[in-house]
């Protein structure tokens, strides 16, 4: 089934209401901001993700690895000594671990993954950051092609990125997303921009994204949307921003989202 967005109620702050109190409380509620970053493309027609770092979906459930490009990312060394890997398996069900580094030889997860929310340094050494270029690999022994990463000198000229910054989140099977606000920054003024908010269910096969948010983005600098009335998705489902400009700025966007 392709994902469904629906209409959902608000209070007067314009803030998603329920009446099933007990199960959000017991399930729980998950809320954030997401972010991504990139540089613009050359044409207007051309949309890209706007994420840091590349992203490849996997098709299957499986164990995968993790490795740096600098020896120092270990638990010995002065660089990124865990990581902390979130993401889902082929159900749409949550799964995550703390991965300890061991420099440039591969680490395998002890969970499977088919789909992947982040990757975060969740401890380091004196260095504080990734000190390179850490990756997630298809299978448990560094190869089979490259997932994802978390990258050096993204945000911070020289320093590690600490994490990905991808723009997309998953919403987990049987609940609901309700997207608050959107906002997105350029380093310069662009003649066009656009920013997208896109909506597919992973899960199924031969998925079409559907355009769920496309504000008038401003071309000048910086811009934000707060929804009186948030969007309200259904799992499961991936949100991704994409965005179009019409020069090589330097653009970053973010979404604000709660999950119950």
């Amino acid at each position: 089934m392709p994902a469904v967005i629906v209409a959902g109620p608000t209070d007067d702050s314009g803030f998603v209401v329920t009446t099933d109190l007990g199960t959000a409380c017991a399930e729980g509620l998950v809320s954030g901001a997401v972010m991504g970053q990139s540089t613009g493309f050359n044409t207007a027609t051309t949309v890209g993700q706007l994420s840091v770092t590349s992203y490849t979906e996997q098709s299957g459930s499986l164990p995968r690895s993790l490795a740096s490009s600098n020896v120092n990312d270990s638990s010995l060394g002065t660089g990124a000594e865990q990581i902390a890997v979130s993401g889902y398996d082929n159900t749409m069900t949550a799964v995550s671990e703390t991965v300890t580094l061991n420099g440039t030889t591969a680490v395998a997860t002890v969970h499977s993954y088919q789909f992947i929310e982040s990757l975060t340094v969740s401890k380091a050494g004196s260095g504080g950051a990734n000190a390179g270029t850490i990756t997630l690999y298809v299978n448990n022994s560094g190869g089979g092609g490259t997932i994802t990463t978390i990258g050096v000198g993204n945000v911070i000229a020289g320093v590690g990125d600490n994490q990905t910054f991808l723009g997309m989140h998953y919403v987990r099977a049987s609940k609901t997303c309700y997207i608050n606000g959107v906002a997105w920054g350029l380093d310069g003024i662009e003649p066009s921009v656009g920013l997208l908010l896109r909506v597919v269910n992973p899960l199924a096969i031969g998925p079409a994204e559907t355009t769920a948010f496309m504000p008038l983005a401003n071309r000048f600098v910086s811009g934000s949307y707060k929804l009186t009335n948030p969007i309200t998705i259904t799992g499961p489902s991936r949100v991704r921003l994409y965005r179009t400009s019409t020069t090589g700025n330097y653009i970053s966007g973010m979404f604000e989202y709660m999950e119950f």
